[in-house]
């Protein structure tokens, strides 16, 4: 293979397309182009205990003694969810996937992609002075993909411009997660402010906003997050380490792969909306799926058929669905606080470990079925119709008939035995 020429590359240095590149590089020539600086962040993960030590990187967490993610509602309700999260050290966790491509990987920094066309089988990129080819091209670029903007593959989803700072000298619990939903006068959007702690006494604290359908710049968050470093315990005097950013996309695209062309991580919305998996949607699939990509690059099967068949291993259809139904019940009652939050009540209360499956993105069908089941008993059928879309109104009352046909085999089946 002539110099320039590569089996894969990859357009994004973050956690999708270092994960990619540190399993891709075992059996392929590999490049990786980042505008930034490579193995730097302006962004900040958690993830959790059990999932870092599968995937062998405990060297790359700042506080595993985080038990607890708590949603704070202005009204006064607060959800509770437990589980075995940490805080990690964003920068290593990225350094630490660059330690384990192949030798031979190349690394291009501080360079972007110009254009980009199909050539000779595979694909030609045009990158400042250099020209490029590969049998690949895998973008993981998130919300700036320019692919994605050229052949305007986004289809419906949600976006969460993040602005935050780390900070230290500040009095916080190293046991939670926080989340508070902010009541903003003027704002529309639901704005969310953030605590992710390093320790007692750093952390990352960062709002949000939650959009469908649309964007902005995490600039423009900067009085939203004065607001909210202001009205936060045990933030006074703190000291500003440095500045966090970016913006978070999830949902669904057109297509997910073109011929030659593949998307992982937020540039192929990879995280199901209104979950919390996040990057580590990203961990939990990277191995499987750099697996099959180069399976798929030795049998020179990289139409848009074959790569469109690989997805996020959570990913399923009926679920997705009521996911999106759940937001936009959640959606219609931003200007009705109270119902929103007796929504979330109802929701949280309908199975014990909603919120765990919640944020890891591992629902099975019963979980979803009884948290329907509990909201439909809560909510009027009419309420529901003035709220959702048609179609979602007609897969409810679908969901609906099969609870109830599900309700009588188990009376049949108490019968049969009794008999």
């Amino acid at each position: 293979m002539g110099k320039g020429n590569y089996d894969v590359i990859i357009l994004g240095a973050g956690p999708a397309g270092l994960s990619l590149a540190s399993v891709l590089s075992r059996q392929n020539k590999v490049c990786v182009i980042e505008k930034r600086r490579i193995g730097f962040t302006t962004k900040s993960w958690g993830s959790f205990r059990d999932l870092i030590r599968k995937l062998k990187l405990n060297d790359c967490v700042a506080n595993d003694k985080i038990n607890f993610l708590q949603f704070n509602h202005y009204l006064g309700a607060k959800w509770l969810f437990k589980d075995t999260y940490c805080q990690l050290y964003e920068n290593k966790l990225l350094r630490e996937f660059i330690n384990r491509c192949d030798k031979d990987t190349t690394f291009i920094q501080n360079s972007y992609v110009r254009d980009f066309r199909r050539k000779d089988g595979g694909i030609s990129i045009k990158t400042g002075k250099k020209t490029l080819w590969a049998k690949l091209l895998i973008d993981c670029t998130g919300a700036s993909s320019p692919i994605i903007k050229k052949y305007r593959l986004i289809d419906n989803y949600s976006s969460f411009p993040i602005l935050g700072y780390n900070l230290k000298g500040i009095k916080v619990d190293p046991t939670k997660f926080i989340w508070d939903v902010m009541k903003i006068p003027g704002l529309d959007e639901i704005m969310v402010g953030g605590v992710m702690p390093y320790s007692d006494k750093m952390a990352q604290v960062h709002v949000f906003p939650y959009l469908k359908n649309k964007t902005m710049q995490s600039s423009s968050l900067e009085k939203y997050l004065k607001t909210f470093m202001s009205s936060y315990p045990g933030l006074k005097g703190a000291k500003k380490v440095s500045r966090t950013r970016g913006t978070i996309l999830m949902g669904e695209l057109k297509k997910n792969a073109l011929d030659n062309i593949f998307f992982f991580g937020e540039a192929g919305l990879w995280s199901p909306r209104f979950t919390g998996a996040g990057v580590n949607q990203i961990l939990m699939d990277h191995q499987a799926v750099g697996k099959e990509l180069s399976r798929l690059i030795k049998e020179d099967r990289l139409s848009a058929g074959f790569l469109s068949e690989i997805r996020p291993l959570t990913q399923e259809k009926r679920m997705l669905h009521l996911l999106r139904c759940f937001e936009n019940i959640v959606l219609s009652f931003k200007d009705k606080p109270e119902r929103l939050n007796e929504f979330l009540v109802v929701l949280n209360e309908s199975h014990a470990k909603f919120g765990k499956y919640l944020m890891r993105n591992k629902f099975n069908a019963l979980v979803l079925k009884n948290s329907w089941k509990k909201v439909h008993e809560h909510f009027s059928t009419m309420e529901l119709v003035k709220m959702l879309p048609k179609q979602d109104i007609l897969f409810l009352f679908e969901l609906g008939t099969e609870l109830i046909e599900d309700e009588v085999l188990k009376k049949y089946r108490k019968h049969l035995k009794d008999i």
